[in-house]
């Protein structure tokens, strides 16, 4: 592994810094959803098993943004800068494995369509511990490539960052130990230096799951916490018995995320890798190891489990790089340009021009359609319109509303009682790592079953006669964007609507 030019490492800082200066202005504003509040919680009190944060749990990542916030003084703050700052830095390690197999201009390319895609764009300027897996996965790559090489040295520091990198995103150890197997079985080192390698993964996963065992209570708390993870992915695993829709479902995330986040140019050239495999223009020694890094994931993704697009993040690297090296491939060299830049185009226009997403679900009056009551088609356009610039500044607005309302009623009312009942925009875990002094209450839909009351980031299950004697003896603020028919109840028993740009009730006390 030669080391980077004096030139090269100047031109990879510049590069650094101008893209965290074009994220900036499209930073949130807002937590954008209920697993940022989650980690808003966590920076407070870390524990798995109170959701701070949602498990499996993201120690490390989780102690750094606490550091940050030392320093902005607010937990949001440090959560956006360090994704922008992540996705920035993803360029680095991105140029660095992209030139192991492709020339100066190749490598160029691989980081513009694997960084200014609408996901990276996107997933940069809110504060989720997904871009971390675009910064870490070129990061480990690239030394375990240098290690199927034969350099040994590489191999033991990729197995440690490879730990490491398990407490930013646990997925990474899963989706990234067939390339360890890969590079380990190929170097051509001593046992000892395998056994070496094995020590150090093992080290740098015990350096974030010892702690996160501890704060979380044990393993038995730990793993009753990630009960409902298993219970999700059975829903959907091809090879358990899933529930059809599930997997329809399943499959229409993960196709839509791919076509956004990869565009033409990606899924072109991956098909071209894919049938031309003899012909990429690559040192071979490690192209493989590039392959299992994109075939991991994906399999996982189609056959078991793909949630939300954050997930596309970890193949974006080395999918990017083997695009190219499959666009190379045509016949005419002027082709492969041609293509890359309109999917670059393409990308730019989807992230910056498309409208919000929850205008496909608007009703005129303020309230929102369900995602589940849509039907198929405007189901699917939302799906595909979840990563634009349009979508995080309205849900910017729309929190920045509710922010304002909750904060002058409290005013009046400190004795106020907040509840967000399941599917709303701000969900009550946002709720709760924005006002955390004051009790936060939700449900699901019906009239039966347990309801779940969150104070200071802890949640305690309760029956529903208690929120009804809560609710006749204080005050409450409903949130209710995607519920227009209970609004509609609470304002046949007397609720004022206290804001017109957002949906909320103010509900005085009585039966």
């Amino acid at each position: 592994m030669r080391p980077a030019s004096p030139w090269t490492r100047a031109l990879l800082a510049a590069g650094v810094l101008l893209l965290v200066v074009l994220r900036v202005p499209f930073l949130a504003q807002q937590p954008f959803e209920v697993d940022v509040g989650n980690f808003m919680l966590a920076v407070a009190d870390f524990d798995v098993a109170q959701h701070r944060p949602h498990p499996p749990g993201y120690f490390l990542y989780v102690m750094i943004v606490r550091m940050l916030a030392a320093v902005t003084g607010d937990a949001h703050a440090a959560l956006v800068w360090f994704a922008a700052a992540a996705g920035a830095l993803a360029a680095v390690p991105t140029w660095l494995l992209a030139r192991q197999f492709l020339d100066r201009q190749g490598a160029l390319w691989a980081v513009a369509l694997c960084l200014f895609n609408p996901a990276s764009w996107f997933y940069s300027c809110v504060g989720l511990a997904s871009i971390t897996e675009l910064l870490w996965t070129p990061w480990v790559l690239w030394f375990l490539v240098a290690g199927a090489r034969g350099e040994r040295r590489s191999l033991v520091w990729g197995s440690l960052l490879l730990g490491l990198a398990g407490g930013f995103r646990q997925n990474l150890l899963v989706f990234l130990a067939p390339c360890w197997f890969f590079a380990v079985w190929h170097c051509p080192g001593s046992w000892r230096h395998r056994g070496a390698a094995t020590a150090l993964l093992l080290g740098g996963v015990s350096c974030w799951f010892v702690p996160t065992m501890i704060d979380t209570g044990g393993l038995a708390a730990y793993r009753a916490a990630n009960a409902f993870l298993a219970d999700s992915m059975a829903q959907s695993c091809v090879f358990l018995s899933p529930v059809a829709g599930e997997v329809a479902a399943n499959l229409v995330r993960f196709a839509s995320s791919a076509v956004v986040a990869l565009g033409l140019a990606g899924l072109l050239g991956l098909g071209l890798a894919v049938l031309r495999w003899r012909r990429l223009p690559w040192q071979r020694d490690g192209a493989s190891l590039l392959a299992v890094a994109v075939a991991a994931p994906l399999l996982f993704f189609v056959a078991v489990y793909f949630h939300k697009k954050a997930y596309v993040l970890v193949l974006l690297a080395p999918a990017s790089i083997m695009a190219v090296a499959g666009l190379r491939t045509l016949r005419r060299p002027v082709w492969a340009p041609a293509v890359l830049l309109l999917t670059l185009a393409v990308h730019q226009l989807v992230f910056f021009t498309l409208p919000p997403v929850g205008q496909v679900a608007a009703r005129g009056d303020g309230f929102l359609v369900p995602h589940e009551n849509l039907p198929a088609v405007p189901r699917l356009g939302r799906h595909l319109l979840m990563l634009d610039l349009a979508t995080l500044r309205d849900q910017d607005r729309r929190t920045a509303c509710v922010r304002a309302a909750v904060d002058a009623a409290l005013v009046l009312h400190p004795d106020l009682v907040l509840v967000v009942p399941e599917g709303e925009l701000i969900t009550a875990r946002v709720a709760d790592a924005l006002w955390p002094r004051t009790a936060v209450w939700t449900f699901a839909g019906g009239d039966d079953g347990e309801v779940a009351r969150l104070l200071h980031g802890d949640t305690v299950m309760l029956p529903r006669g208690e929120l009804q004697r809560t609710l006749a003896a204080v005050p409450s603020l409903w949130v209710l964007e995607a519920n227009p028919e209970l609004a509609g109840r609470l304002q046949q028993l007397g609720a004022a609507r206290l804001e017109a740009a957002v949906p909320m009730l103010l509900r005085p006390p009585g039966p």
